[in-house]
């Protein structure tokens, strides 16, 4: 038998296998940035409850956030800003955001940023139903502000009766970014800290305000936040404090220059 033939297709199988061993296989996944609403609902009683669930259905990871724009008639009324969320493929976005409007209609546009791209959600029309007025009870008595954060301390002066607390920025400025931290429950009497993630890239003189409702609506407080670079800590019950501290200072100050003018006369002396 010619064995000639079966030794041809051996060393051509082996060769080819050799050839195959030696090829790269990669595989390139396209990146798309894209995204789905799941919810987007509101609960009109005071404090207005808005609960929007974001889906990254795309295949990049991205930072996302939300703005709830707010408007009665044509007059805009209030805008809110939720945290932002890292969102990796498939993964969603769970954001519960805080107003407390007065009665009337209004119309909400809900817009997300995500990896920089704008998804808009069709307007939410609601009416919010007229509400007895809240106790001023919460009381915002510390604040410090730098261009990432606005961080707040509260205090619940109910005598008796803890409050779940939320906070809503306002009257911020265009090209701000001020985002609504968690509510957070704050026991009679004590205070609780807040922090409110910000974005603050115009470094002037500006006064906001923030407001600090209990979720049952019953319980509520202001606070005037005055922001000016250099950003500052400001503690708003203790000015008081804060000019002795500046006072301290300067005398502290003047008894160092004189300790050192002493000590040069001395020496002055001495070399003579």
């Amino acid at each position: 038998m010619d064995m000639k033939p079966l030794l041809l297709i051996i060393m051509c199988t082996l060769l080819f296998a050799q050839n195959v061993s030696g090829i790269e296989i990669s595989i390139a996944i396209k990146q798309n940035v894209t995204g789905t609403f799941r919810t987007f609902d509101v609960l009109p009683h005071t404090p207005q409850t808005f609960h929007v669930m974001w889906s990254n259905t795309g295949t990049s990871a991205c930072i996302s956030i939300s703005r709830i724009t707010i408007f009665s008639n044509t007059t805009r009324a209030l805008t809110l800003w939720s945290r932002p969320v890292q969102l990796m493929p498939s993964q969603d976005a769970d954001w519960h955001l805080y107003s407390n409007l007065p009665a009337g209609n209004y119309t909400a546009y809900l817009r997300v940023y995500h990896c920089n791209e704008v998804f808009n959600h069709m307007p939410l029309e609601f009416s919010v139903p007229v509400a007895q007025p809240p106790e001023n009870r919460l009381e915002i008595v510390r604040y410090s502000v730098n261009s990432t954060a606005i961080k707040l301390v509260v205090k619940n002066t109910a005598p008796s009766e803890s409050t779940n607390t939320a906070i809503i920025p306002k009257n911020i400025p265009p090209g701000w970014i001020v985002s609504q931290p968690p509510t957070k429950t704050i026991p009679p009497g004590e205070t609780t800290t807040f922090v409110l993630p910000a974005d603050i890239k115009v470094h002037v003189h500006r006064n906001i305000t923030i407001d600090a409702v209990s979720q049952d609506g019953r319980f509520s407080g202001t606070g005037n936040i005055e922001i000016s670079p250099p950003f500052t800590t400001i503690k708003t019950e203790d000015h008081e404090l804060f000019y002795a501290l500046a006072l301290l200072c300067a005398f502290t100050a003047a008894l160092f220059i004189i300790f050192l003018y002493h000590k040069k006369i001395k020496f002055s002396w001495k070399k003579q």
